[in-house]
């Protein structure tokens, strides 16, 4: 019997950054974690932002049409907030997990709305699995679908192996990564 409100997965995640910001070197680690539904719908979250002396807390939960989130910084009263949402919520990084074998037909199109808790808000993304092609990947030839990922008004591409793994990146602006 499934427990109302229990998760299936727990995504935890870490990021390093390093980058100028007014002319001066700053650094910031992210570290989360996310309780996950067998549909990879997000149920709540927990996330830690550190810079020089700042520590960032935010956690929330998902409950039906909302989001509440409580935000806390070192020496400052905690911040409630909610946010309204419509629908299940994907967490912004478990974006790569929902290239299974159903969504990479060629062809395919979906919108999905992903829980981005840097922003505290939803981001809705649409794609479209466009054709086939063969790339190199590490040094071998590999095949991938072309899946194109738009975000507002900037569209990037994504090259998708049939198991669902992704392996380049074209932002935008054409950075590959």
């Amino acid at each position: 019997k499934k427990i109302l409100g229990a998760s299936d997965f727990e995504l935890r995640h870490q990021s390093y950054l390093s980058f100028k910001l007014l002319g001066r070197e700053s650094e910031m680690l992210i570290r989360g974690k996310a309780k996950l539904d067998e549909k990879l719908n997000l149920n709540s979250f927990e996330f830690w932002i550190r810079s020089k002396d700042v520590l960032t807390h935010l956690k929330g939960k998902v409950q039906p049409g909302e989001v509440e989130m409580i935000i806390e910084d070192k020496g400052a009263d905690p911040v409630k907030k909610t946010v309204s949402v419509q629908g299940p919520l994907l967490y912004s990084e478990a974006a790569d997990l929902i290239w299974t074998p159903e969504n990479l037909r060629i062809g395919r199109r979906g919108r999905i709305q992903f829980w981005n808790p840097l922003l505290g808000g939803v981001e809705t993304t649409e794609f479209r699995v466009d054709h086939k092609e063969k790339i190199t990947f590490g040094g071998k030839p590999a095949e991938a679908f072309v899946v194109f990922v738009k975000l507002g008004n900037l569209e990037a591409r994504t090259w998708v192996s049939p198991e669902g793994i992704v392996l380049k990146r074209e932002s935008a602006t054409g950075l590959l990564f």
